[in-house]
């Protein structure tokens, strides 16, 4: 009945084929994993990264172990487990709710997190403690569901005597699985539909490597199936998708005006379970019409019509952060010539066509575009009378490193480059949500220091007209001081809501760069909560893989292993400042990050080519390019870049990151070909890797390019103990 790993005897024509759907099964489930867990679990969305460590521990330590009996069988159980709890709002909603206990942290903020005030003192200590056990719980589960993958790859490598052609069937394999999720993800599926292709993956390789699924196999699969089918009933709204980037929600919200007993619907549109915008209808008439809602007082005041009483008549208007089309709305409203509406997430912009009662994006004055913000700074010609930040904070980060989706939009670089794109009598407006003092300072700070003026600054509370927030006003301060003048009733709306909502501005915190792109942190230092998560990894990998019996697998390291080790823990790292400095780039969007890590295997193969072709190549010489090339992409900054045209820019990046891959990559094979044991030598790398992602965090305190140091003085760690050559 077991489908026993130690059992595998296999044809080198199916090794290879066994190995290579293992790879793709692998890094399929890594990245369905990463994505629905930090979606519904939304501590995750900020930790995306530790997600991707644990996958990459429990293949790690597979490898190594590959030798021990293990059941294949043993994959499904704990997915099964972690889809019960994805799927089942009651134990969803409960775990999310208890969560929030993680607040305590307070260095990171985490959106609706909050300290649990209402209950005495130990009872708060013990909520915290069971906040820090269920995630170490999770990612536990995360690892269980890996070893036996990683098992069933490092056999498969022992087992084929052509090394270069076995890693590379591995690479390959693993980059199908990241093709094929990418490729459902932009086609907005389902989690359904990625159990059900991961379990078609998981089952083949079953089937090939025993030529029979066992009874309980299928039993498994149809529960694992069944739950997700479950998870996809309990949907709730008018409309849920998954776009390329976040679980998008629209529900309908329904009241009356109790004044005139007038309807008003709101189209809300919820990100990851979480309120994040909607659809408000601000047409005057409708306005005037619900008194008991809409303060007559405030109307034609609201925070989208704002920007254009502050630039009357603008000729051309650019919104980044557009979404479902308030901002492009209150435009069109008051008369503006052309708005150019920038909005990153293709699903919030077709829910905002379908659904916001205005219809502004069906306006002929209306350009849309699908792209990130500091990507049409970027690339942009034009010049704007007016550029409006919408809101834009983000509720999610990339999977490969720390940064969310909208840090780059606020640095000082950012900023400069939205400053180029403003006319001379231009003005900026951005909005922003911001909870926190140090943050509304630090966003003051920054506009103060590319611009040179005090920016103006009050908050807006939320109500039917919005939900508010904090809005910053500079630019060129005579056509402010005109427009406040010209128009009495918004100077003194405005003092009004300085008066009742202040805003607190010290001056004293950092503004964020690209090096140190951290909004949502106050000062520079790890948060306590990453190293706690750190903790967590640590604490797997001693108890839970002693209980595996992997544990031991791992004493007695050789140089080998230091070595690959060592090119694990770079590579990783460097991987993660390739996707963070195309972001500056080319914005961080779902294209970049995955032509990235394309490019990434590819560079992997090309290393893997010479190698066989030339198999004698200097390896000294290859050592000495790497750290040069470490060097320049220290000294070179995105920025320097940021002049080039677009192609010219897309040539500067790629080959300006694919340089250390590519020399990495022939150290890793040259020295792969002579490793005694594949599986401890691919173990080794992987658990490096997983030192390396936590090592990431180290960016917090000191930026992204003192990990390009590290990564340096990593590489040279492992030049200093590669192996010595082996002669045939």
């Amino acid at each position: 009945m077991a489908n026993s790993i130690q059992s595998v005897s296999l044809t080198r024509r199916e090794g290879y084929l066994v190995l290579f759907l293992a790879s793709s099964t692998a890094l399929f489930l890594e990245l369905m994993l990463i994505r629905w867990i930090s979606t519904e679990i939304r501590v995750f969305a900020y930790l995306q990264s530790t997600i991707l460590i644990t996958c990459i521990l429990g293949l790690g330590m597979g490898c190594f172990s590959g030798s021990r009996q293990w059941n294949l069988v043993r994959v499904l159980p704990p997915i099964f487990l972690l889809l019960v709890i994805l799927s089942i709002p009651p134990l969803r909603e409960g775990l999310v709710s208890l969560l929030r206990a993680l607040a305590v942290f307070g260095e990171y903020e985490i959106w609706d997190f909050r300290i649990p005030e209402e209950q005495s003192g130990t009872v708060q200590v013990f909520i915290v403690f069971l906040a820090l056990v269920m995630p170490t719980l999770v990612l536990a589960l995360i690892w269980f569901s890996f070893i036996p993958l990683g098992q069933v790859i490092g056999r498969c490598l022992d087992q084929q005597h052509n090394t270069i052609a076995a890693y590379s069937v591995n690479i390959v394999g693993s980059f199908l699985g990241i093709g094929l999720f990418t490729v459902l993800s932009v086609m907005q599926t389902s989690p359904f539909t990625w159990v059900l292709v991961f379990l078609g993956q998981f089952l083949t390789v079953v089937y090939f490597t025993f030529t029979s699924v066992s009874r309980l196999n299928v039993i498994l699969s149809l529960a694992v199936a069944a739950v997700a089918g479950l998870g996809g009933l309990a949907q709730h709204g008018e409309q849920v998708v998954w776009s390329p980037y976040q679980k998008l929600e629209l529900r309908i919200d329904t009241r009356q005006d109790p004044v005139t007993g007038l309807e008003l619907r709101r189209y809300i549109i919820f990100v990851n379970n979480t309120v994040y915008q909607a659809a408000f209808d601000l047409r005057p008439e409708f306005v005037r019409a619900r008194p008991g809602l809409f303060k007559p007082e405030w109307a034609g005041l609201s925070q989208y019509d704002l920007p254009n009483l502050l630039k009357p008549n603008a000729d051309k208007v650019l919104i980044v952060g557009s979404g479902a089309g308030n901002d492009v709305a209150g435009f069109l409203r008051n008369g503006s010539g052309h708005v150019t509406a920038v909005e990153i997430d293709p699903v919030i912009l077709s829910m905002g066509q379908e659904w916001h009662p205005e219809q502004p994006y069906e306006d002929p004055r209306v350009t849309v575009i699908v792209d990130d913000a500091r990507s049409f700074f970027a690339s942009s010609n034009d010049m704007f009378d007016l550029i409006v930040f919408g809101l834009l904070d983000s509720h999610t980060t990339g999977a490969m490193t720390n940064a969310r989706l909208d840090h780059y939009v606020y640095t000082l670089e950012s900023l400069e480059q939205a400053k180029s794109l403003l006319a001379p009598d231009g003005i900026m407006v951005l909005s922003f949500a911001a909870r926190k003092p140090y943050i509304s300072d630090r966003i003051a700070i920054s506009l103060k220091e590319v611009f040179g003026i005090e920016p103006l600054v009050f908050r807006i509370p939320g109500s039917a007209f919005g939900y508010g927030g904090v809005i910053f006003v500079t630019g060129d301060p005579a056509i402010i001081k005109s427009s406040l003048s010209a128009n009495p009733r918004l100077g003194s709306h405005i003092a009004e809501l300085q008066t009742l909502y202040p805003v607190t501005l010290l001056g004293q915190t950092e503004p964020i760069t690209d090096d140190w792109p951290y909004l949502y942190l106050e000062q520079r230092t790890v948060p306590l909560l990453f190293v706690f998560l750190a903790l967590v990894m640590t604490f797997i990998f001693l108890l839970f893989g002693r209980w595996a019996g992997v544990l031991e697998t791992l004493t007695g390291w050789a140089r080998s292993e230091w070595h690959f080790f060592f090119l694990g823990a770079a590579f990783m790292l460097l991987e993660v400042s390739m996707i963070s400095r195309a972001a500056v780039s080319f914005g961080s969007t779902w294209l970049v990050n995955s032509v990235i890590i394309a490019g990434v295997f590819v560079m992997i193969l090309c290393a893997n080519l010479i190698c066989a072709l030339w198999k004698h190549l200097p390896i000294k010489f290859v050592c000495i390019l790497l750290i040069v090339s470490c060097g320049v992409i220290y000294f070179v900054t995105p920025g320097d870049l940021s002049q080039l045209q677009f192609v010219s820019r897309i040539l500067a990046v790629g080959a300006l990151s694919t340089m250390p891959l590519l020399f990495s990559g022939l150290l890793f094979i040259y020295s792969f070909r002579q490793a005694e044991s594949r599986s401890r030598a691919l173990g080794a790398n992987l658990l490096g890797a997983l030192v390396g992602g936590m090592c990431q965090s180290l960016s917090f305190a000191a930026g992204l390019d003192f990990l390009m140091l590290l990564i340096a003085a990593i590489y040279l760690a492992a030049i200093a103990t590669a192996p010595l050559p082996r002669h045939a």
